[in-house]
């Protein structure tokens, strides 16, 4: 008798050759009326088919719904959301770090043209992260911003590589500068600054992070992109240890397109 299979298709029959005998061998299955009884009515039955497209119909609806917020809240937060009044909710000071050009330029413009700020007082700290004892420079900082109400943090300093590099190629000299500034530079000033935000229970800090911190890999950049990494998660500690004193913290990850 040929073997049965629980399977819901029609009864086949082949020939198979044997190696051993060198003649064919015949197999066969045959419908399994337990699995067809089983199977038939969800194929055949038109409410089941209904209710099918229902369903899938309906996750796609949420689904598409879901993205369309989405959308809309990005709409919102970009282009339609009034402008936080920085000065009641934060404090009278912004102190950015790498502020003479680029990024750090941008932001001291940006916050320059507020109209809440009809009389801008503005102070200059001449730093370089990359030379000397940092530990003593900050302490001088310190000194300096002492009594300020610093509400709003902006660190923005930061190094790269001259150019790309493998990474047994990177001199000693080079690396140990990427770690003083985007460690070291951010982690003082950070700390410096945070006493009187949490002396004052309210405060915001941005930390410039990069895209190459959160790709896959960043391929000749390694330890620039091991010390944004840092950076990123720095934030995110932040964030949640000091969201109790009101103090928000976060980092801004961009991408340059080249």
């Amino acid at each position: 008798m040929a073997p049965t299979f629980p399977v819901p298709f029609r009864a086949f029959r082949q020939k198979i050759a044997d190696p051993a005998n060198h003649g064919p061998k015949h197999f066969s299955c045959s419908r399994s009326p337990y699995m067809l009884n089983k199977i038939d009515p969800l194929i055949s039955s038109p409410n089941m088919l209904l209710t099918t497209i229902i369903l899938v119909s309906t996750i796609g609806f949420f689904i598409l719904l879901k993205n369309f917020i989405f959308v809309l809240k990005w709409i919102f937060v970009i282009l339609l959301r009034p402008s936080k009044d920085l000065k009641r909710i934060y404090g009278s000071w912004a102190l950015i770090i790498g502020s003479t050009d680029g990024i750090g330029k941008a932001f001291a413009f940006k916050l320059a043209e507020k109209d809440s700020y009809p009389e801008i007082e503005i102070k200059i700290f001449k730093l370089d992260f990359s030379e000397g004892d940092v530990v003593s420079r900050f302490r001088v900082m310190g000194r300096m911003i002492e009594g300020l109400d610093i509400g709003v943090l902006i660190n923005n300093v930061g190094v790269t590589y001259p150019g790309a590099m493998y990474f047994h190629e990177v001199d000693e000299k080079i690396w140990m500068n990427l770690v003083r500034v985007n460690v070291q530079g951010t982690s003082y000033v950070t700390k410096v600054v945070l006493k009187g935000m949490v002396a004052r229970r309210r405060g915001a800090i941005v930390n410039m992070g990069s895209g190459a911190s959160v790709v896959p890999s960043h391929p000749l950049y390694a330890i620039y992109s091991a010390t944004k990494g840092y950076v990123d998660q720095l934030s995110r500690s932040l964030y949640v240890k000091y969201k109790q004193y009101g103090i928000d913290v976060q980092c801004q990850v961009y991408i340059f397109d080249f």
